[in-house]
């Protein structure tokens, strides 16, 4: 299975020891202020341990928020960057041999959509996680969950294909459209309306384990309606081959 975001216990976090590192300070100044305080001819003292106190408040508040902003920053940037590169290469391919110029107007979307292992206990309904943003688009959808009973990506997974599954929608019409989505690929009304209505087709490649079991889908979409050709589409299986064998080789050896 390919894991989600592994989260750091809190105490081994560096936020964590920027806060704990002043409480000794900070309660051994609160003491000797208090101590100050009710003794009237040390009180002015207190007043300047107290705002000792303050400032060193302040200036851990500003030192845990920044290592929180970067922790995250450098987060980002980390995870799953091996699959980031080669989607991109293969983004990059596809775009080149279709003939176009790299953009991020929709011509063609690629990302990856995970399998929620068991373990992880997913809620009903979120069985699924897009792994890595779109590439193509200006669209993110990083970390958005949904059901294997929806879409061409849950039939696959669902019905534990091998091999890709291509589809392209029936009707231009937007309303029509909504119908189609419902009748053949699951979604309730609600959702349906929520699908990007610009796609025109649909590609999507198993990500298969050592044992043969589906555990990620490589998706792909285009607002052209004749952007897979049978020359882009094995294009495409030939460089899914490599990404397929790369997540065996980093998850699952």
């Amino acid at each position: 299975m390919i894991p989600g975001d592994k989260k750091k216990p809190f105490h081994r976090k560096k936020w964590f020891t920027e806060l704990i590192g002043p409480i000794p300070t900070l309660v051994a100044a609160t003491v000797t202020a208090y101590l100050n305080y009710v003794d009237p001819p040390k009180r002015q003292l207190s007043y300047w341990l107290m705002a000792g106190i303050a400032w060193l408040v302040v200036v851990t508040v500003i030192k845990v928020a920044n290592e929180v902003a970067e922790t995250k920053e450098a987060k980002k940037k980390q995870q799953h960057e091996g699959l980031r590169g080669a989607v991109r290469v293969l983004y990059s391919m596809l775009m080149a041999q279709a003939g176009l110029e790299e953009s991020r107007d929709g011509q063609l979307r690629i990302t990856i959509h995970r399998v929620i292992p068991p373990e992880e206990k997913p809620k009903r309904g979120e069985e699924l996680e897009q792994i890595l943003p779109y590439f193509g688009s200006n669209d993110n959808g990083l970390h958005r969950r949904f059901s294997v009973s929806v879409g061409i990506i849950g039939r696959m997974v669902r019905e534990k294909e091998k091999e890709p599954l291509f589809a392209t929608r029936e009707n231009e019409d937007p309303s029509a459209f909504i119908k189609e989505l419902v009748r053949n690929w699951g979604f309730t009304e609600v959702d349906a309306r929520n699908v990007s209505s610009d796609r025109r087709t649909w590609l999507a490649v198993p990500v298969t384990s050592n044992e043969k079991e589906v555990i990620a889908v490589i998706y792909l979409d285009s607002n052209q309606r004749d952007f897979f050709t049978k020359p882009i589409i094995q294009s495409v299986v030939n460089g899914c081959e490599g990404i397929v064998s790369y997540i065996r080789e980093k998850y699952q050896s």
